[in-house]
C-alpha cells in the first residue's frame, strides 16, 4: 500500500528525531542508515502528488515538515561538534607524534 503525503512526512519526521537522538547518544554507527532513510522519504515526498488535500492537511504536512527541518539542524550542529573534536583530538595526536620523532631523534 502506497502511503498519503501526510504519513510520508510523519514517518520523516519520525526517522529525523531517531536521527537526533542517535547524535545525542554518540550512537554514530546508527547515522547512515537513518539519513537513508531519510532521503528516501524526501524523494517520495517530492514525488507525491495529492491534488484533492484540503487546506487543514497543507498545513499540518507543513508543520510536519518545518519540525523536521528544526530537528535535522539540531542534530547537524550536534554532528558538526563531534566532528571537529575529532578533528582537533586527530591534529593533537598528530603533533604528539611529531614531538616524539623530534625526540627521537635527540636521544
Amino acid at each position: 500500500m502506497m502511503e498519503n503525503t501526510y504519513e510520508l512526512a510523519t514517518r520523516l519526521l519520525q526517522v529525523t528525531e531517531s536521527l537526533h537522538q542517535s547524535a545525542e547518544a554518540e550512537n554514530w554507527d546508527a547515522l547512515p542508515q537513518l539519513q537513508q532513510q531519510r532521503v528516501q522519504l524526501i524523494h517520495a515526498l517530492e514525488n507525491s502528488s495529492e491534488p484533492d488535500m484540503t487546506q487543514e492537511t497543507l498545513t499540518a504536512i507543513r508543520q510536519l515538515l518545518i519540525q523536521s527541518q528544526l530537528i535535522e539542524r539540531q542534530a547537524l550542529v550536534i554532528i558538526t561538534q563531534q566532528q571537529e573534536k575529532i578533528s582537533h583530538e586527530h591534529n593533537q595526536l598528530q603533533q604528539n607524534q611529531k614531538a616524539r620523532k623530534a625526540y627521537g631523534s635527540f636521544s
